[in-house]
């Protein structure tokens, strides 16, 4: 049976990557008090960009840690139901010797974050077609974040690889395309594409 997504509630860099907009900046942030990651968030949801339709010049997405939902006051019921890698994190010894994080790459080295810095709440991701319109993106949110006392804690600059992967190789060849129920037609490859509705029962879709 086909599972019909409510698009308008799922961000859209997991439906289009946002292949066309080619410059991106990325922001960590902390939020000291919960009123002030209220307030962030009140801010941002109607700039979000959902799934429902391409960007055409900008977008803009956001990522929460398990301190960033905590601080908006999700309750223990509903932060048991994530996964236990998501709540534990990068930065526990256990974590870090199954991701190879060892040697000089031990947390302990980290340049922000846990275990030696305070807990990261989130991650706001701006994508733009041209860099002029992200610089303008990226400003207008740094000033929202100083009116609100968060943290900005850096950016993460992006680099154009020209159709290239980070390892080197050429990028986009070997991608099956993605046909998301409710947008528009996509040509795609064979496969099958599982999901869990909102009811909570397993239901698959064929990717045509």
């Amino acid at each position: 049976m086909a599972v019909k997504l409510d698009l308008d509630d799922i961000q859209g860099l997991l439906a289009h990557g946002h292949k066309r907009l080619r410059h991106a900046r990325f922001t960590i942030f902390a939020a000291a008090e919960p009123a002030a990651g209220h307030a962030l968030l009140d801010w941002l949801l109607p700039r979000v960009t959902s799934a429902a339709k391409v960007a055409a010049d900008t977008a803009l997405q956001i990522a929460f840690t398990p301190s960033g939902l905590r601080r908006l006051g999700l309750p223990d019921g509903v932060m048991n139901g994530f996964s236990a890698q998501f709540l534990a994190g990068m930065a526990t010894p256990n974590r870090s010797r199954f991701l190879g994080d060892t040697g000089d790459s031990d947390p302990r080295y980290w340049g922000w974050g846990e275990p030696l810095g305070s807990p990261l709440d989130g991650l706001i991701l701006l994508y733009a077609a041209e860099a002029d319109i992200l610089e303008r993106q990226q400003a207008e949110l740094l000033r929202r974040l100083a009116e609100l006392g968060i943290s900005e804690v850096t950016e993460l600059s992006t680099l154009e690889l020209a159709g290239k992967e980070p390892f080197g190789f050429q990028d986009g060849i070997s991608q099956p395309q993605r046909h998301v129920p409710g947008a528009a037609p996509a040509r795609t490859g064979r496969g099958w594409l599982l999901a869990v509705p909102r009811g909570g029962r397993q239901a698959a879709g064929r990717i045509r």
